[in-house]
């Protein structure tokens, strides 16, 4: 039997960069697909992910970006089935972690997508708290720059909502500087500015989760939470 999904793990490994570009974008493609999660983690999809993530946070490796990039969007992809969320912290949260300050911007931006999906899941939130996600989603969630785009602004906020959903979280991400790129993110558009809904959306339905804290409702109130929740309206 042909088995692509163990030739293109191969080609992940090999030494040739334009190889593991490609094949790292085909599997990138395949794990978009949750039908396939299943088959590619038994056939430990993990492993050369991993170790070719580990190779491009080395700033003396001789890496490829775009492959670091199709990588972590194969992780980013695997994280939405929660399956399989506690192999992925255990093996890749601090990898996740370290690549929000990497080097390459869309690496930057293609980790987020992944903690992202993983601040979904109420069961990860204090173990992703304790890795220092919220203060990082916290400063992906203000409006798209170079170094924001809007997907991961999107995500970002979407992780803030994860987080907020849980009452522990509520006034710490208060206290975190959390509220100015939330109310950023609903008030931004009109005449030239190109707004995205979802992404307001998003904003403000952790701006909801936020103020069932009764320590946030005057701190959002002073902050100019709800002119921005009518302009919503």
């Amino acid at each position: 039997e042909y088995d692509v999904l163990s030739r293109l793990m191969a080609a992940l490994r090999s030494d040739m960069h334009e190889s593991q570009r490609m094949a790292a974008m085909a599997l990138s493609n395949l794990a978009s697909n949750t039908m396939h999660h299943k088959r590619m983690m038994k056939e430990k999809i993990l492993e050369p992910i991993t170790a070719e993530c580990r190779k491009s946070l080395d700033p003396k490796s001789n890496s490829d970006h775009q492959t670091a990039r199709f990588c972590l969007l194969v992780i980013a992809n695997l994280s939405v089935s929660p399956t399989f969320h506690a192999t992925i912290i255990d093996l890749l949260l601090h990898i996740l972690i370290e690549f929000t300050k990497h080097r390459d911007i869309k690496c930057r931006q293609h980790a987020i997508f992944a903690i992202g999906n993983l601040c979904a899941n109420g069961e990860n939130l204090d173990v992703l708290a304790e890795a220092g996600a919220l203060k990082i989603v916290t400063s992906f969630s203000f409006p798209s720059t170079a170094d924001v785009s809007t997907n991961a602004q999107f995500q970002a906020i979407a992780a803030l909502r994860g987080l907020a959903t849980n009452k522990d979280y509520r006034l710490e991400i208060v206290n975190d500087g959390g509220l100015e790129p939330l109310i950023l993110a609903t008030t931004t558009g009109g005449g030239d500015e190109k707004v995205d809904i979802e992404v307001q959306r998003e904003a403000a339905a952790t701006l909801c989760n936020l103020a069932l804290c009764n320590d946030n409702k005057i701190v959002m109130t002073r902050a100019g939470v709800l002119p921005a929740l009518i302009k919503l309206a």
